[in-house]
């Protein structure tokens, strides 16, 4: 069976099913019908055992239940993108990888560019937890002016670029991009997938 986006083999293991009243861990994606996710690209910060992830201890628990008050504010956010958008499943490699397996981190890993290329979306929150997302903000559609960019003609893809003010001292309507090159997301590895 295929879905649009590729051959069910390719896609990924474990997806997050996010209904309306709940999250939770499914464990055999090649099951459901008409499959499509989107994934989260993101920088666990300095304190990665600190974050939940998944491990051998928790899978039964997660196939049950996935608390949106243990999770930081990104996969809150990416969850809340997810419903907005109309879809039900999310990848997060640390919620769906056995983060304490070899073996199944090993198997997953591998698929992990067929996971990134077979998503309808992938959401990507670019800086660490630890420089400041993790605080509660506004709506950004609201506070924050942005551009929406198509991409290249061979691509089919969309970003959404963030603008600031060129200085306090001008017009606050002035706006120049911000300049993402040196964010710690755009060194990582994931980003080629």
């Amino acid at each position: 069976m295929n879905s649009s986006y590729g051959s069910i083999s390719e896609c990924p293991t474990r997806v997050i099913q996010i209904t309306l009243d709940s999250v939770r861990l499914v464990s055999n994606a090649s099951t459901i019908v008409d499959f499509k996710y989107l994934t989260l690209s993101h920088i666990w910060g300095t304190e990665p055992s600190q974050q939940l992830r998944l491990l051998s201890s928790r899978l039964d628990k997660f196939k049950s239940a996935i608390h949106l008050d243990e999770l930081p504010r990104s996969f809150r956010e990416a969850i809340r993108i997810v419903r907005y958008l109309g879809y039900q499943y999310l990848w997060i490699d640390s919620l769906c990888i056995i983060q304490d397996s070899v073996s199944d981190w090993t198997t997953e890993a591998a698929k992990m560019s067929a996971v990134y290329s077979n998503a309808v979306c992938n959401i990507a929150f670019v800086l660490p937890p630890e420089m400041g997302f993790d605080q509660p903000r506004e709506d950004p559609r609201c506070t924050t002016p942005g551009i929406v960019r198509r991409g290249h003609s061979n691509a089919s893809h969309i970003s959404v670029s963030p603008l600031r003010p060129t200085s306090a001292s001008e017009d606050p309507k002035a706006y120049v991009w911000l300049d993402h090159s040196s964010w710690p997301w755009s060194f990582r590895a994931w980003v080629l997938q």
